[in-house]
């Protein structure tokens, strides 16, 4: 993500450094100071109403999002008179895309990227005999935890092998022995390897 963010700003700079140059070429200063000090002031207010809960408001944070929308919307005003109306949506896009708001949309609509799966669930890997050990040992484990975190995990481990065991589709005499016993599991049909 650090990568990303350099990138998303570096063309982020290019962009307000173009747009600022085409409004003053365009309004003139009187009018782009007109324009950038209510939209900084803007910006700066909804910073100050808007800030991430469990931080502190900051000067340093109201500051700089008074200079971003104090310099972006000058900018994008000078996009727009050089691109013309259909820059908006790829302007829009590109805003859309900033960190800020991926980070936002990662806490909002789910985990971050790396507790999204990359590879098939180690239960769909292994062995009849080894899913009922599996399960039987954290079993044990889940007894034996004190730890709210490492029963949840456990807890989850459980879920994935209990998953994996109905994809494998055992028939409901062998699922009601695998869970009451690995052991009749091994005893009821031949394993599996």
């Amino acid at each position: 993500m650090r990568t990303y963010r350099w990138w998303w700003g570096a063309v982020a700079l290019v962009l307000v450094a173009t747009g600022l140059t085409m409004a003053l070429g365009r309004l003139g200063a009187t009018q782009v100071v007109a324009i950038a000090l209510p939209m900084a002031g803007i910006g700066a207010l909804y910073a100050y109403l808007y800030t991430p809960e469990g931080s502190e408001v900051s000067a340093d944070w109201i500051c700089a999002w008074g200079l971003r929308t104090g310099l972006g919307v000058p900018a994008g005003v000078g996009l727009l008179g050089i691109l013309g109306p259909a820059s908006l949506v790829p302007v829009l896009l590109f805003l859309g895309s900033a960190p800020a708001c991926l980070e936002w949309c990662q806490r909002r609509y789910g985990g971050s990227a790396r507790a999204w799966p990359s590879r098939p669930s180690f239960a769909s890997r292994i062995s009849d005999r080894d899913l009922a050990l599996a399960w039987e040992s954290s079993y044990l484990a889940l007894q034996q935890t004190a730890d709210v975190a490492a029963k949840t995990r456990i807890v989850r481990v459980r879920t994935v092998l209990l998953d994996e065991l109905e994809r494998r589709t055992l028939p409901a005499r062998w699922t009601r022995r695998w869970v009451a016993s690995p052991d009749r599991l091994e005893a009821g049909r031949p394993l599996q390897r």
